[in-house]
């Protein structure tokens, strides 16, 4: 027996998700406080996908041991809303102008580059400006009583970008939530090895063309990413299948690749005398990629 639970990521029970397990093909449903159960399963490993209208599909695989199996998901909110929107702009460096989402004019916002040391205030026309050189940046904004938001921006070397973003009201839990987020990101990018790192930008990913968020991934990490691939979204902690998003409705992305494990010394003599690694009995999750994909939502 798996017995589970499905919440969002501000704690609320999430009822009428569908719960599938593939593999046997099995359905049930949550219930009012977002429980569900599926009775009469061998001891195994089994993967379950929830999917309900209006959030993002999310993958667990358990283990069922003789004494049963318990899942928790926590689901992330599909939010529509107005994304930043980037422009060319004659001038060098980054302009923009910061409103809500009633088209109110925002001044005192807060605008950050991440990773750099780059800050300025918007004025009482909602104004800034950055004089950035040339190169990828994500910009970070942030006004008491708003959710922060985050855009992604490539200067060229001949012209700059201007943006206009849209903040939307938002407690104080959304807040504290999207800045750990926002700082962990940070952390990540400082640390970054540029071999095994990529980050590709909304303009990046225009320009790439793809239909799909695997070949972006592929591209980003130079191997070949499954559907099944999880990708951390909006900081997380929740994670979705790459299958379940679209390149329309990403920011940005985060792609770190797992660097090849250095051999062994029994490796290294095999390889001499020419025989192949013995991987018998070895067992891989079709959900880990080799690498560490993070995805920034547009909103």
């Amino acid at each position: 027996m798996i017995v589970g639970v499905v919440i969002d990521t501000a704690g609320y029970r999430v009822d009428s998700a569908e719960v599938l397990i593939r593999s046997v093909e099995r359905r049930a449903m949550t219930n009012a406080e977002g429980m569900f159960r599926f009775d009469d399963l061998k001891p195994g490993t089994y993967d379950l996908t929830v999917r309900k209208i209006g959030f993002f599909p999310q993958v667990r695989r358990i283990r069922l041991a003789e004494n049963g199996g318990v899942a928790r998901f926590e689901v992330v909110r599909r939010v529509f809303a107005l994304p930043p929107a980037v422009t060319v702009a004659t001038r060098l460096g980054l302009s923009g102008v910061v409103g809500d989402t009633a088209y109110n004019i925002i001044s005192q916002a807060v605008i950050s580059v991440i990773a750099h040391d780059e800050r300025t205030v918007s004025d009482s026309t909602g104004a800034f400006h950055l004089d950035l050189k040339p190169g990828r940046y994500i910009v970070r904004v942030e006004r008491a009583g708003y959710a922060p938001q985050l855009a992604s921006v490539t200067l060229p070397s001949d012209s700059g970008r201007k943006i206009v973003v849209w903040m939307t009201p938002s407690a104080t839990f959304s807040q504290a939530r999207a800045a750990w987020a926002f700082d962990a990101m940070q952390d990540r990018i400082l640390r970054m090895n540029p071999v095994w790192s990529k980050i590709l930008t909304r303009e990046d990913i225009l320009h790439a063309g793809f239909d799909n968020i695997k070949q972006l991934a592929t591209m980003a990490t130079g191997q070949r990413m499954e559907d099944e691939c999880l990708a951390t979204v909006d900081g997380g902690p929740a994670k979705v299948p790459i299958w379940s998003l679209d390149p329309s409705d990403v920011e940005m992305m985060e792609a770190y690749t797992t660097p090849p494990p250095k051999p062994t010394n029994a490796q290294i003599v095999q390889g001499v005398l020419g025989r192949r690694p013995d991987t018998r009995g070895q067992f891989k999750n079709p959900t880990d990629c080799g690498a560490s994909l993070f995805i920034w939502l547009r909103k």
